[in-house]
C-alpha cells in the first residue's frame, strides 16, 4: 500500500473530509437543488425576455408599453447576470471542495513540504509552515502551545478560506474573532525573501502574503484547530545558585578572602563571585567586599565551637538536625566541633598541676 492510499484510509484524513463536507453542507445546502432552480430560473426569464422582445417590434405599440418592456427587459439581463453568476459560484464551491478533498493533491502538498523543511532555506520553511501552524504561544510558567489549523494540507488554502469562512465575521484590525480571543499578541512578521524555492510568483506571493497576515485565520471556528501543550522542564540550578549559603558562610566563617574560596571550592573567581551575589539576593547573607578577610571579623566556629559540641553530645544528634539549629552547613559544624576539642585539651592543659 502505497503513501497516497494510507492517506485515503487514514481516521485524520477522513474526519477531516467529514468536518469540511459538513461545514460546506451548511453553507451550501442541497447543492444540486440550487444550482437547478437558478438555471430554471435563468431559463423562465430568457423566454420572457425574447417574449418582451418580440413585442417590441409592433409599431403600433404604445410608448408607455414600449417603455415598461423597455424596463422590464433591462432589468431581465440584470438579474439574469445575477444568477448565472451565483450558478458559477455554486458550481466553484463544489469544485474547489472535491479539488480540496483530492488525496492526490494533499500528498503532493505535504510533499512539497517535506522537500522544504529538508533543506536549508529557513525563510522558505517559516512561509511554507504558516499555512499549518496559526501560532506558537509561550507562557511564563514553561507553556509552549502551539495552535494548528486543520486545512494546512489542502490544495489551495486561499480558495479554502474563502469557501469556509464564517459569513457572519467581518474581519478587521481592531475587531478580535474566534482565533484572535484566544491569543491576541504576537510580534510583526515581515515579507520573506523566498528565491525560486516555490512553482512560480503567483504562488511565492499568495504565501508571503499569507504568512504576514495575522487575522489570515480570524473567520475560521474553532473546529478547524487543534493544540498540542508542551511543557519545558525545569532546570538544575547552576553551581553558584546551589552553593550560594555554603559558599558565603565558608567566607564569613573563616574570614577567608576571595581567593582563599575560589582555592576552597576549586571555582573560578566569577563562579565564587555570581555564588556570593545569590546569597545576598535569596538567603540574605552578605559575605561581599574586602572587609571579610580582615582580622577583626568574628569567627563563628570558634564562637560557637563549645555549643556545638555539647549539641552533639546529645542523645539522637545529627548532622541535619545542627544544620536546622545553626542555620550553618555542614564545614562550618566539623570545624566547630574540631576547634571545641582543641578548646577543651586547652583547658585541660591550663587546669592540670605542675
Amino acid at each position: 500500500m502505497n503513501h497516497k492510499s494510507k492517506l485515503i484510509e487514514s481516521t485524520e484524513f477522513n474526519e477531516l473530509a467529514k468536518l469540511i463536507q459538513k461545514q460546506f453542507e451548511e453553507d451550501c445546502p442541497e447543492l444540486s437543488l440550487k444550482i437547478s432552480t437558478l438555471q430554471s430560473e435563468l431559463k423562465q426569464l430568457e423566454r420572457l425576455r425574447q417574449g418582451w422582445q418580440r413585442s417590441l417590434g409592433n409599431p403600433d405599440l404604445a410608448p408607455e408599453t414600449r417603455s415598461a418592456l423597455e424596463q422590464d427587459i433591462a432589468d431581465a439581463v440584470k438579474q439574469g447576470y445575477e444568477i448565472e453568476n451565483r450558478i458559477s459560484e455554486l458550481e466553484s464551491a463544489s469544485s474547489k471542495t472535491r479539488e480540496a478533498l483530492d488525496p492526490v493533491a494533499i500528498a503532493e502538498r505535504l510533499d512539497s513540504l517535506a522537500k522544504l523543511l529538508e533543506g536549508d532555506h529557513a525563510s522558505a520553511m517559516n512561509v511554507a509552515l504558516s499555512q499549518h501552524i496559526e501560532g506558537i504561544y509561550c507562557g511564563d510558567n514553561g507553556e509552549v502551545v502551539v495552535r494548528m489549523c486543520r486545512l494546512g494540507a489542502l490544495a489551495n488554502p486561499e480558495e479554502m478560506l474563502q469557501l469556509l469562512a464564517r459569513p457572519d465575521v467581518d474581519v478587521s484590525d481592531n475587531q478580535e474573532t474566534g482565533t484572535e480571543a484566544i491569543r491576541d499578541k504576537g510580534r510583526r512578521r515581515t515579507r520573506r525573501n523566498l528565491g525560486d524555492h516555490f512553482e512560480d510568483d503567483d504562488v511565492a506571493d499568495f504565501a508571503n502574503d499569507f504568512a504576514v497576515d495575522r487575522h489570515r485565520y480570524s473567520q475560521l471556528g474553532d473546529e478547524w484547530f487543534t493544540e498540542d501543550v508542551f511543557h519545558i522542564p525545569d532546570r538544575a540550578p547552576c553551581w553558584s545558585a546551589a552553593h550560594a549559603r555554603e559558599v558565603a558562610e565558608y567566607r564569613l566563617d573563616n574570614e577567608a578572602s576571595m581567593e582563599e574560596t575560589v582555592d576552597h571550592f576549586k571555582k573560578t573567581m566569577p563562579t565564587i563571585r555570581k555564588a556570593l551575589k545569590y546569597a545576598k539576593e535569596h538567603h540574605g547573607i552578605d559575605a561581599l567586599g574586602k572587609a571579610i578577610s580582615q582580622p577583626s571579623r568574628r569567627y563563628w566556629a570558634k564562637d560557637h565551637a563549645l555549643q556545638v559540641a555539647q549539641f552533639f553530645r546529645r542523645p539522637g544528634a545529627s548532622v541535619k538536625k545542627a544544620e536546622a539549629v545553626f542555620g550553618k552547613s555542614q564545614p562550618t559544624l566539623a570545624k566547630a566541633k574540631r576547634l571545641a576539642v582543641e578548646i577543651e585539651k586547652a583547658k585541660e592543659t591550663t587546669s592540670s598541676p605542675d
